[in-house]
């Protein structure tokens, strides 16, 4: 254990043995935090006796996510598998595969890139600012706004044309058995927001009995870790169970005030017209 707090200052270690509840971790740049995280996640797994597949680790860029696996990897004592680690959008890949289907979806689902959704809304509206209109469509996925509640609060006839235009490729993507990189974080996030019982299942508590090793975490964490294994992707981390973050719903009221167009955006309309 005493390899675990060899880095750490007094502040960070206290971070490290806080097990129970919520934890958030405010710092600045190179003050520590992916060692404190790290530490974090070897502490629970080594010294508390959290499985390996209650835990995961969440962070934002695949080279992030590397560097901490190996941070990680080589703090935690040898496991039949090590914990998930890997960005937010990969796990909300994962997830999807598992669960997409509740939403009426199929999970052989393609992930489409950027130029495909490009070329997606020119064959819907090739009038628009092309840039620009797949810019805004992100940003109402990115506040988890629907097309029907982008339309309601456009108050311009520009971002009702946009707010169209994104009611149609939503439309096209699931008729086509499409997501693109801002659905696989929107996507799980209506799933878990429209099912409890699923987010209850997904929210594995630390004391958990052998049969939350049937859960939809287990499942997702044992077959990323197959993946892994098999084609030697990239994994990260962040942390969500071992650092006991909880994740807070976002009102209504807050998506709707996110969606309220800036002076600057409407500059940039100020001089665009439609045919």
């Amino acid at each position: 254990m005493e390899h675990i707090f060899k880095n750490l200052n007094e502040t960070q270690a206290e971070a490290v043995r806080k097990i129970d509840g919520p934890l958030l971790i405010l710092a600045g740049a190179g003050s520590g935090k992916t060692t404190t995280v790290t530490s974090r996640l070897a502490y629970l797994l080594d010294v508390v006796g959290v499985p390996a597949s209650n835990t995961l680790t969440l962070t934002f860029t695949n080279k992030a996510a590397k560097e901490m696996r190996e941070r990680a990897l080589g703090m935690i004592a040898t496991q039949s598998y090590p914990p998930l680690l890997c960005t937010f959008h990969k796990f909300g890949l994962l997830f999807l595969k598992f669960h997409i289907h509740r939403l009426g979806r199929e999970n052989n689902f393609v992930v489409i890139d950027t130029d495909d959704k490009k070329r997606i809304l020119k064959k819907i509206n090739g009038d628009l600012p092309l840039q620009l209109v797949a810019s805004e469509i992100s940003r109402y996925k990115n506040s988890l706004i629907t097309p029907e509640e982008a339309h309601a609060q456009a108050e311009q006839k520009n971002y009702q044309q946009i707010a169209k235009t994104y009611k149609e490729y939503e439309a096209y993507l699931e008729e086509n058995n499409l997501v693109d990189f801002d659905d696989l974080i929107a996507l799980t996030y209506k799933l878990l927001d429209d099912h409890p019982e699923l987010a209850e299942e997904t929210r594995i508590p630390m004391n958990c009995s052998s049969s939350c090793c049937r859960s939809s975490a287990h499942r997702i964490t044992t077959s990323a870790w197959s993946a892994t294994t098999t084609r030697a992707s990239t994994a990260g981390a962040g942390r969500m169970c071992a650092t006991s973050s909880n994740s807070t719903r976002t009102s209504r009221t807050q998506r709707s005030s996110s969606l309220r167009t800036t002076t600057a955006r409407r500059r940039r309309f100020s001089t665009w017209r439609t045919p």
